[in-house]
């Protein structure tokens, strides 16, 4: 079994994952995505993810890019 994940779209609030399932005979089986926001601790209100973590925000624009 093999699971393929990336990055589909990085926001400044949210990011949202794509996701594929393949079985050992190398048929898809499933295909997902799921949307994920990076919110603050206290209240759980979303922050701009850039701007809280910019380093990490780079980082998923390059790894969005590919």
């Amino acid at each position: 079994m093999q699971l393929r994940t990336w990055i589909k779209q990085n926001g400044g609030v949210k990011t949202e994952y794509a996701y594929e399932v393949w079985n050992g005979e190398g048929t898809l089986c499933v295909v997902g995505t799921s949307v994920h926001y990076v919110v603050r601790r206290e209240d759980f209100k979303p922050v701009q993810f850039k701007k809280v973590f910019p380093e990490w925000y780079s980082a998923f624009e390059k790894a969005s890019e590919n």
